[in-house]
């Protein structure tokens, strides 16, 4: 099978003709119905019609046990929509051959792991559904396996994932340890017997396992690489159900298993997520390969996830149970938004590399004239991603903003922390923004940089049509938020917080979140904003009319008199400002190169700034760590050098260690 390779995509066309053509169709219908089946089973499950399910045979030997309830039938839908759109838009996707056969195999099986993961009820059965959703998405990315990049990225994510892995091993190993069985329900009638010190070491625990899922700083390096490596439908998955399921973990574990606890735990996800959303979102501003950038985008949005949920926890501690209440419906809200804009993202990402065979934003620019609805669509995403009205993820974050607001006077650490929360949440939001700017005004606007895609006229496909259902759901949080109150407030009465009475208020057109005096009208906005449009350009209509008839003149422009793709803006010159501002933090690596003219060295022809932006934590940790861990390698090959008397001696010297211990 030869490699095919253009800029940073590679098509490997599947061997075998009309066979590969029905391998396809299979893979996809299998997706495709196991994510309606996660809708309507979801959907089952948040109207009252659950059920409990335990087969002894399955997961040997404890068996496989799965019961339905609200919170993890919430997830199921929300992996269910965004599994399904990519399952459709596969249908297209594959057939150039941007899928192995081992991908397209591993998709059904993949998606069904993930519905089943928020539905399991107990430990063996989440522990073995976890990890086979870890090894399932190191396959997807390790699909093209030939690229070095590919496999670093893979071992640095098996690395972070096992490291998860075992935290959340050690986490249910305490919380079972006075449990007289391993199913969910037994765990939770007899955490309430841990002393406070192993309740904190377990609420630790949980936070290093689940975070590390969610891509949270310091535990996120992996999402940058394994995006760009992965193929754009396994990104848009993993991006948007992979990650959310961290922040499941944290929610089922930390706040409906241990009943939450003191506020130093809601003060340290707060903390962590508004490292997080700011960390992410200046990473995301300087990166200038898409799916970098909207990587980093999802450590922003779980961050800005974690930090909701971690002001839930600190104002349930503090007695502010209204306030806690709305910053629970910011965390479903938050979830649910960047699942669908993050999902369209990605897909309209993966439409552009298939067409124009790269993502990198130096190289686009002026697709909005070859690929209207890609961009269109991908506009849409940017809107919602920026956190701006009208966006789907501004219903979230003004509802978190407001139960911030609102606090009061308050005394200690919550008095300063709630100030600063919004000084994040605002600052996360402002660079977002430019960030969002930076990736549709660079890569679709102006003109083109390059001649990739030349002559591309997009038609309207199934690959269209599958983001056009992500669009829909996105204006329909955007502008109906109301509609989706019922789901919201069964998740969150599936808290602790059941007991607050707080609900969803308002018409149709109008939200008012329980114990908060705001409220938002985004339809109405909406239509007031569609009508000042068409009102501004009737004016502007009427007016040409009165004016003389247009001249064509020479265009003034500094002695140029065309305009051309280097005068414009890229993606790296853009965000050569914020790189200046937040340098302390990124660190980039700057490279100027001076060409001179070959009659003299002392003319010069060309100046050319490279400036290249890198995970200044992954250079401080993990880079550190990776030489220790190198280091402690070499040495332990010192002692095998394969003489069968050292290694008896080895075993010896273990025994007397073991009798002594034991002694």
């Amino acid at each position: 099978m030869n490699a095919l390779t253009q800029g940073d995509v590679t098509t490997r066309p599947l061997s075998g003709g009309a066979k590969s053509q029905r391998w396809i169709v299979a893979s996809n219908i299998a997706t495709l119905g196991a994510g309606v089946a996660g809708v309507v089973l979801g959907l089952e499950g948040l109207v009252g019609h659950g059920f409990a399910f335990l087969a002894s045979g399955v997961v040997p030997p404890f068996g496989l046990s799965i019961r339905t309830t609200d919170l993890g039938s919430f997830f199921v839908i929300l992996i269910s929509l965004v599994a399904t759109c990519v399952a459709l838009y596969n249908f297209g996707y594959a057939k150039s051959g941007h899928l192995s056969a081992i991908s397209l195999a591993i998709f059904p099986i993949f998606v069904a792991t993930l519905e089943i993961i928020p539905l399991t009820a107990s430990i063996p059965s989440f522990l073995f559904f976890w990890e086979l959703m870890a090894i399932e998405s190191i396959c997807l990315v390790l699909d093209h396996y030939q690229r070095e990049r590919a496999q670093h990225a893979a071992l640095l994510y098996a690395a972070v994932t096992q490291l998860g892995f075992f935290s959340i091993l050690g986490f249910f190993a305490l919380v079972a340890s006075r449990s007289h069985g391993l199913n969910f329900l037994t765990l939770q009638n007899a955490v309430a017997s841990l002393s406070p010190g192993q309740r904190n070491l377990a609420f630790v625990l949980a936070l290093v396992g689940f975070g590390s899922k969610a891509g949270l700083v310091p535990l996120h390096a992996w999402l940058p690489k394994a995006h760009p490596e992965a193929p754009a439908p396994a990104s848009a998955l993993m991006s948007t159900a992979m990650v959310s399921l961290g922040i499941f973990g944290l929610i089922k574990f930390v706040v409906v298993l241990m009943a939450g606890g003191p506020t130093w735990w809601g003060m340290l996800l707060l903390g962590i997520g508004a490292i997080s959303s700011i960390y992410g979102v200046i990473e995301s501003s300087v990166s200038s390969d898409l799916k970098v950038l909207l990587a980093y985008s999802t450590t922003e949005n779980m961050g800005l996830a974690t930090l909701a949920l971690g002001t839930s926890l600190v104002m349930t501690s503090t007695h502010h149970p209204n306030l806690a209440w709305a910053a629970a419906v910011a965390t479903v809200f938050i979830l649910g938004s960047h699942a669908m804009f993050k999902g369209l993202a990605f897909l309209a990402a993966g439409t552009v590399g298939l067409e124009t065979g790269t993502t990198d934003l130096n190289a686009l620019g002026g697709l909005t004239r070859r690929m209207r609805f890609t961009s269109g669509a991908f506009g849409i995403a940017a809107l919602s991603a920026s956190g701006l009205p009208l966006g789907a993820a501004f219903i979230g974050e003004w509802i978190l903003l407001q139960s911030l607001i609102h606090l009061g006077p308050a005394n200690g650490l919550v008095a300063l922390a709630a100030p600063l929360t919004i000084g994040a949440i605002a600052l996360t939001s402002g660079i977002g923004l430019l960030t969002m700017v930076k990736a549709f005004g660079i890569g679709f606007l102006g003109k083109a940089r390059s001649d990739l895609g030349e002559g591309l006229e997009e038609r309207f496909g199934v690959m269209q049509f599958a983001m056009s259902l992500l669009v829909v759901a996105n204006l329909a949080i955007a502008l109906l938020p109301t509609a989706f109150g019922s789901v919201v407030k069964r998740v969150a009465w599936a808290t602790p917080l059941h007991s607050l009475h707080g609900s969803g208020q308002g018409q149709l057109g109008q939200l008012t979140v329980y114990g908060l005096t705001g409220s938002i009208f985004p339809l109405a906005s909406a239509v007031l904003f569609t009508l000042a449009v068409l009102a501004t350009a009737t004016v502007i209509k009427l007016r040409k009319r009165s004016r003389p008839s247009d001249a064509d003149v020479d265009l003034w422009a500094c002695g140029a008199r065309d305009l051309n793709s280097a005068m414009q803006y890229n993606a790296s010159s853009f965000a050569e400002p914020l790189e200046r501002v937040f340098a302390d933090v990124i660190r980039p690596k700057r490279d100027v190169e001076i060409i001179t003219f070959e009659e003299s060295r002392l003319l010069i022809s060309r100046v050319e700034l490279r400036s290249t932006p890198h995970d200044s934590i992954e250079s401080a940790l993990y880079l550190r760590v990776w030489a220790i861990a190198s280091y402690g390698g070499r040495l332990a090959r010192l002692a095998h050098n394969g003489s069968l008397n050292r290694y008896l001696a080895f075993g010896a010297a273990g025994l007397l260690v073991v009798l002594a211990v034991l002694h």
